[in-house]
Parts: structure tokens; C-alpha cells; sequence
């Protein structure tokens, strides 16, 4: 049963971690417009891992999801002990960047490799 709750909780934070990275920021003179689907559902991954529902998950929180707690330092960037939505979102949108560099880097060696016709 413990095992089936953290492989649901690391699908959840992974979840949290890819749709954060596809939020966007409203406009300053305009509505917020409502959440996307994958906003809304990142939201709610987030708070389910917020054990203690104070809107930001800590270092205990996250000691039972290795890659969160492994990227903690870098996602904690008020460095105030504690990851945010907004620095989880901002963490997911980094990562997300930087795995897309490292694709388009690979496909970039297969192509050059790869024998011509």
C-alpha cells in the first residue's frame, strides 16, 4: 500500500512539474484569466502534497520524492526553507527548457551522424 501511495505521489509531482511549466502569467492591467486544465489539475497535485496546507511544500514534505528532494536547493530560490507554487512553476518551466535543449542538442548529433543518401 505505501508503495502504491508514493508512485502515485511521485506521478503527482511530476505532473505538478510538467503542467506548471505551461502556465502562463496574466497580463498587470487585465483579468486573470481562469486556469487551464493543466493549471487547475497542477494546483491540486500541489495541494495534496502540502500535507500540512500552509501553500508551500518544506523539506519534510518532500523527503518521501527523491527528485523533488534533490532539486529542493535549486527550486528554493528565496532560499526561505520552503518551495512555493510560483517557485515549483518557475523550477518546471526551467527544467522543462533546459530538457528541451538537450533534445534538440541530441537529434541535432543523430542527424549530423547519420549517413546521407
Amino acid at each position: 500500500m505505501r508503495t502504491n501511495f508514493l508512485r502515485a505521489s511521485m506521478a503527482a509531482l511530476w505532473v505538478i512539474a510538467c503542467h506548471a511549466a505551461l502556465a502562463q502569467t496574466p497580463d498587470a492591467d487585465t483579468t486573470p484569466p481562469a486556469p487551464t486544465k493543466g493549471e487547475a489539475k497542477a494546483q491540486r497535485d500541489f495541494k495534496m502534497l502540502d500535507f500540512n496546507g500552509d501553500g508551500k511544500l518544506s523539506r519534510t514534505e518532500v523527503q518521501l520524492f527523491p527528485r523533488l528532494a534533490a532539486a529542493f536547493d535549486d527550486a528554493d530560490t528565496d532560499k526561505d526553507g520552503y518551495v512555493s507554487y510560483e517557485e515549483v512553476r518557475v523550477f518546471a518551466a526551467k527544467y522543462r527548457e533546459q530538457r528541451d535543449q538537450q533534445r534538440a542538442a541530441a537529434q541535432a548529433a543523430a542527424a549530423a551522424s547519420s549517413p546521407r543518401p
